[in-house]
């Protein structure tokens, strides 16, 4: 699965009496028999879908934290290649720098699109939906030092 894919979900909500969680579709509850209001039911399913979803998404995009170790080794790695290898090959260098510095900006752009898809709703009281945001958050912060420390090395070793 993509980090740029919507998770798949299933459809749910939460019972307006008793607040069990129910397929999307249930006419009466099973816990309380009360009656289900669609409007209710609809509301909260589309909810607690885009919740769901958001969460997912950040669950696959946190899996490429533990890159940014291998992002600031490559860097250091690139450098010191470039101190030994620069004299015999040196138009490849910069098409070397740049491939290298977009193919790692991926986890960056999956947490902007992220931020852009599900970080506007700041009034929501989620737990988890708030924990993931902050997660979110975190990442982009390493993510972003990690790319600074790059930009220093870029400058600092030619």
């Amino acid at each position: 699965m993509s980090v740029f894919s919507k998770p798949a979900i299933h459809e749910n909500f939460f019972c307006q009496h008793c607040h069990a969680l129910l397929p999307y579709g249930t006419k009466q509850c099973k816990y309380c028999l009360k009656e289900i209001d669609e409007e209710h039911a609809k509301i909260n399913a589309f909810i607690n879908f885009q919740l769901t979803q958001a969460s997912s998404h950040a669950n696959i995009i946190s899996t490429s934290d533990p890159a940014i170790i291998f992002f600031v080794f490559g860097a250091l790695v690139t450098r010191l290649f470039k101190r030994e290898f620069y004299v015999e090959i040196p138009s490849i260098w910069p098409f070397i720098e740049i491939t290298f510095s977009l193919f790692w900006f991926l986890p960056v752009a999956a947490i902007i699109f992220w931020f852009y898809r599900y970080g506007k709703w700041k009034m929501i009281d989620d737990e988890e939906y708030q924990s993931k945001r902050q997660s979110m958050r975190l990442s982009l912060r390493m993510w972003l030092a990690a790319y600074v420390f790059h930009i220093i090395l870029l400058i600092a070793v030619k």
